[in-house]
């Protein structure tokens, strides 16, 4: 059974390590980041209820529109609510929230908090490596995925976590690009 588990193990590797190399931008569209989340979380919904977790998504009732990549903006946010659910074996709670960045108003902020296990502070350094996981099971791509999203939309992802209280992850994107990577 250890060398099964072992297995499927190293088959997630290889399909992470497939979906990381085939990223690719398309051209850059609008992007309504509010209804984005809105659809996210809508495919969460059923193993997020099933596992006793709650969630909510603020948006100040509003759009926030800027210039992306759709589909890889929707797998780099699904990426992040999925740490988030592994961090959570027990339940707990997931918010996020979506603003303007304070004193510059050219940035949009999404933040994800969970309620999850945290990660120790000698790791959080180490998040973004490509297979860098502190989990038995999983790849350890998903954030090094979201950080080459963001990234390549010219965005940043700050990352702070306190073990047993959870961990807040923020993505600042730009409202628009002039470039289309």
């Amino acid at each position: 059974s250890h060398i099964i588990k072992e297995v499927e193990r190293l088959e997630s590797m290889i399909e992470e390590i497939v979906r990381f190399k085939a990223l690719m931008i398309t051209p850059f569209q609008p992007v309504d980041l509010s209804q984005l989340l809105e659809e996210v979380m809508y495919s969460w919904a059923p193993e997020l209820t099933a596992a006793g977790m709650a969630w909510s998504v603020d948006t100040q009732g509003r759009a926030f529109e800027i210039t992306g990549d759709l589909n890889n903006l929707k797998l780099a946010f699904s990426n992040v609510i999925h740490n988030s659910f592994e961090a959570m074996e027990s339940g707990g709670n997931i918010t996020i929230s979506v603003c303007e960045a304070e004193g510059n108003d050219d940035m949009v902020l999404v933040t994800f908090v969970d309620s999850g296990s945290g990660i120790s502070k000698p790791d959080l350094p180490n998040v973004f490596d490509p297979f860098f996981t502190s989990k038995m099971s999983g790849p350890g791509m998903g954030l090094t995925i979201v950080h080459r999203i963001v990234t390549r939309h010219s965005g940043e992802v700050e990352i702070t976590s306190v073990p047993g209280e959870g961990t807040t992850v923020t993505i600042s994107l730009p409202k628009k690009q002039d470039k289309f990577i």
